[in-house]
């Protein structure tokens, strides 16, 4: 990754809550647009792919992730949406014990087979479901929740209620989502917009064109994340905001759209046309601004 990371800070001051559901502005990649679970083949697919060619997230935000959550790191750990382990690993390395679920088998053996090459097998618990299959009522109750653009897959009628209810008194739940967007300064985004949205039109789709900006300080990152049911028990503590260049190969590029909802649901002759005119549109390489989001939810109000 090119570019240094350039963090935005903001204070404990929360946002407003919103509505379950509301608002859902965007068919992003994976923004927080708070959708409802996917279809599980969608989840079971890629997993090799998603660890070779998915971002991971800034060591800047690891480090204050780490002095915020304290003596946290050191109590019950849970990465929910773990996927192969960028955030589980990561928290693994710092001494923690974490407990990783997913609800794909695939991503589960991937996180597996990574933990044990890195002699972290002892610190990483492995277990297969989604955050629906949490009881609070009869697990473990958890001091430091991560969830590592996973978070907008929990279901939104349930999730902050649930949240709640498994964490302990004084406990803290990171929620991270990284935003991208193609460099108008080195792309025709325009073209690239017309590519996506002329197919959009004939297919009757909803797939997202990386050219949207997302400011560092503003748009997505500053959206209400705390919604209705379930604010009441819980309050927004910091937010911060990283920016960070990111270029690769736009071969690359383009697997790495594959790994994305949108990409994935659709057939795939269409997704073929679809990636070979965006790559005739970029040229050989692709540039991007990037963001990465930190949100902390606090227990208690």
């Amino acid at each position: 990754m090119a570019g240094a990371w350039r963090t935005g800070r903001k204070g404990r001051g929360a946002l407003p809550t919103r509505q379950a559901g509301s608002g859902e502005r965007r068919a992003e990649r994976d923004q927080p647009a708070f959708r409802p679970s996917p279809p599980c083949g969608l989840l079971q697919l890629g997993a090799q792919d998603y660890e070779r060619l998915r971002p991971g997230y800034p060591e800047q935000m690891w480090a204050d992730l780490r002095a915020d959550a304290g003596a946290r790191l050191e109590g019950s750990v849970l990465d929910v949406g773990a996927g192969t382990g960028k955030a589980s690993l990561t928290l693994a390395r710092a001494g923690a014990q974490v407990t990783a679920l997913d609800p794909s088998a695939e991503m589960i053996a991937v996180l597996g087979q990574r933990a044990a090459q890195e002699r972290l097998a002892a610190r990483v618990r492995l277990r297969q479901g989604s955050f629906e299959d949490l009881d609070p009522q009869t697990e473990e109750k958890i001091d430091l929740l991560v969830s590592a653009q996973a978070w907008h897959w929990t279901d939104p009628a349930t999730r902050w209620v649930r949240l709640a209810g498994l964490l302990a008194d004084d406990a803290m739940a990171a929620l991270v989502w990284n935003g991208w967007h193609l460099k108008a300064s080195h792309h025709e985004t325009g073209r690239v917009e017309a590519v996506v949205s002329e197919r959009n039109r004939r297919w009757g789709t909803a797939v997202p064109v990386d050219t949207e900006a997302h400011d560092t300080g503003g748009g997505w990152t500053q959206e209400p994340v705390l919604e209705v049911p379930g604010a009441d028990r819980l309050r927004e503590g910091r937010r911060r905001v990283y920016a960070w260049d990111w270029q690769m190969p736009t071969r690359h590029y383009l697997e790495l759209l594959g790994t994305t909802s949108r990409y994935r649901l659709l057939e795939q002759g269409r997704r073929e046309d679809l990636t070979t005119a965006l790559g005739q549109a970029l040229g050989p390489t692709t540039f991007r601004a990037c963001q990465t989001l930190l949100v902390e939810v606090m227990a208690g109000r």
